[in-house]
């Protein structure tokens, strides 16, 4: 049985300004963004291929200005498992982790469900991209089908 994965990445970009709960001080922004917004992994024999890589890196882009000494994090939440529409089978979204480049800030992890991960963090100001690079552990016990989940990137001080 192959399953063919689709993962859909979603970017939320946070501003937050004096005033605003765990917001910034004035003249403090945090700028994210992810490309590409989709990714995808290739159906593939698990005999042969045990992890199988997405179709690409995720570049992630981070600016992080006038913070200080105040912190930020990258943090990535699946809303649930892997999930195919048509057979209603799912694959658990903790079978996908990733190896990420630019260490520290950038750290590698696992996905879970309805759970924030932390990808990044670093006190400061930033301004670079770091790549993650997402792999599924390939197993005999998937259904065939086309499974998909949304991770939401957020950005926020700390």
């Amino acid at each position: 049985m192959r399953a063919k994965t689709r993962l859909r990445l979603v970017t939320i970009a946070v501003f937050l300004f004096a005033g605003l709960g765990s917001g910034l001080l004035r003249g403090q922004t945090l700028q994210l963004s992810i490309n590409p917004q989709t990714i995808s992994f290739a159906a593939a024999d698990p005999d042969v291929s045990t992890q199988v890589p997405a179709n690409q890196a995720v570049q992630v882009t981070i600016r992080a200005t006038g913070m200080g000494t105040r912190s930020w994090q990258l943090t990535l939440r699946a809303n649930g498992n892997l999930s195919d529409f048509w057979s209603m089978a799912s694959i658990a979204i903790s079978n996908i982790s990733w190896i990420a480049t630019e260490i520290p800030p950038f750290r590698n992890g696992t996905l879970a469900a309805n759970v924030e991960q932390i990808a990044a963090t670093k006190s400061g100001n930033y301004n670079s991209r770091g790549d993650l690079n997402f792999f599924l552990t390939n197993l005999w016990s998937y259904w065939a089908g086309q499974y998909t989940q949304t991770v939401a990137f957020t950005l926020s001080a700390i």
